[in-house]
């Protein structure tokens, strides 16, 4: 079938002229948005070709077209993409950051967490997905933590000591010690990289630090409510039917 980025939720075509740079219609918010609901809607990347065809209103062909409540979500997905973008716009500018590369800079910080993960978990013999999990659920609230600015320095680590070992006993009862260990060792590898990508930026480290925390915030609320929108839209679903 025939897939146009109205399907994805963008009804506003980019380049009526056809004469803006392929370049630059990639590094656009709208580019990244809907290359995002391309891949939850079809399960696949879409290439640089399909994405600057897809921006200029033109149609891509794919192997199957999506179900109805398919297409929500992906303009669902399309949508939220878009408030992040203006999220992290906001963030950056109320910190005095370049958007660009504030946003690359995020972007390598999340590569780094993931590339961590399976580095430290190894180190402790860690099962990763269990390791994944459990990090992620503490780093979100760790996230929290932070941005409550009512706690003091001494409160704030009070917190996040209880809270490492509670998530330890969560996920790795037999073997809370080593998950101690490795947590906070992700915790400091985590930290070092990111110092070194704000200064690769030419970016403040401070700023930057507080910049991928409410970042951060912003990915968590996302990912929860598309989570929500996925599991709503199954149960709709008749037997059989998936979300294409």
């Amino acid at each position: 079938g025939e897939l146009t980025a109205a399907d994805l939720g963008l009804t506003e075509n980019l380049d009526p002229s056809g004469l803006t740079p392929d370049r630059e219609l990639l590094g656009t918010s709208e580019a990244r948005a809907v290359r995002a609901s391309f891949a939850a809607m079809t399960g696949q990347e879409p290439s640089d070709a399909e994405l600057i065809a897809l921006l200029r209103g033109d149609s891509v062909s794919v192997q199957s077209m999506p179900t109805l409540e398919a297409r929500k979500i992906a303009a669902d997905i399309t949508a939220q993409n878009m408030e992040r973008v203006a999220k992290y716009d906001s963030i950056a500018a109320s910190l005095g950051l370049d958007r660009e590369k504030f946003t690359k800079a995020v972007d390598d910080s999340d590569r780094l967490w993931n590339t961590q993960i399976g580095k430290v978990g190894d180190m402790y013999d860690l099962d990763e997905d269990q390791f994944l999990m459990a990090k992620y659920e503490m780093d979100a609230a760790v996230t929290l933590i932070m941005l409550d600015q009512s706690l003091s320095v001494s409160e704030r680590q009070a917190r996040i000591d209880a809270l490492r070992l509670e998530t330890g006993e969560k996920y790795f009862p037999l073997s809370t010690p080593d998950w101690m260990a490795a947590s906070a060792l992700h915790d400091t590898a985590v930290a070092d990289g990111k110092r070194q990508v704000a200064l690769a930026y030419g970016m403040d480290v401070e700023k930057f630090m507080d910049g991928q925390r409410q970042a951060d915030d912003v990915e968590d609320k996302m990912m929860r409510t598309w989570a929500s929108a996925i599991e709503g839209s199954e149960k709709k679903l008749d037997p059989g039917e998936q979300v294409q």
